[in-house]
């Protein structure tokens, strides 16, 4: 998965490309399938070329972001393994600034 997000920053014209995922285990054949939100200056269907240049084989299902729909819910699922980078991670190249100023934001919500 860092192999795609240096990928997908190095495409994007944005510079602020962030990337939450993880890989889940197929329940009835061996392997592994990955789910990722992005956010990043790419168009939807340079995404998915992407995607298939580094992974012609298998499906690939990229798809705007729903906001009706429970995907990060769904995604989170994976978070109590507890094995942030194996099956699950956040990637991005402001983090730590993006938490500062959400902090700012939510220490002032506070008054």
């Amino acid at each position: 998965m860092n192999e795609l997000y240096c990928e997908l920053e190095s495409s994007s014209t944005s510079g602020n490309t962030r990337m939450f995922y993880t890989t889940e285990t197929f329940s009835i054949s061996k392997g592994n399938h990955n789910h990722l939100v992005l956010k990043s200056g790419l168009k939807l269907y340079q995404v998915k070329e992407l995607l298939q240049a580094l992974e012609p084989i298998g499906i690939i299902d990229v798809q705007r972001f729903d906001y009706e729909y429970a995907a990060i819910f769904y995604i989170c699922k994976e978070m109590d393994k507890n094995l942030n980078g194996l099956y699950w991670g956040v990637l991005g190249n402001n983090l730590e600034s993006d938490g500062i100023n959400i902090k700012k934001i939510k220490d002032a919500s506070n008054l």
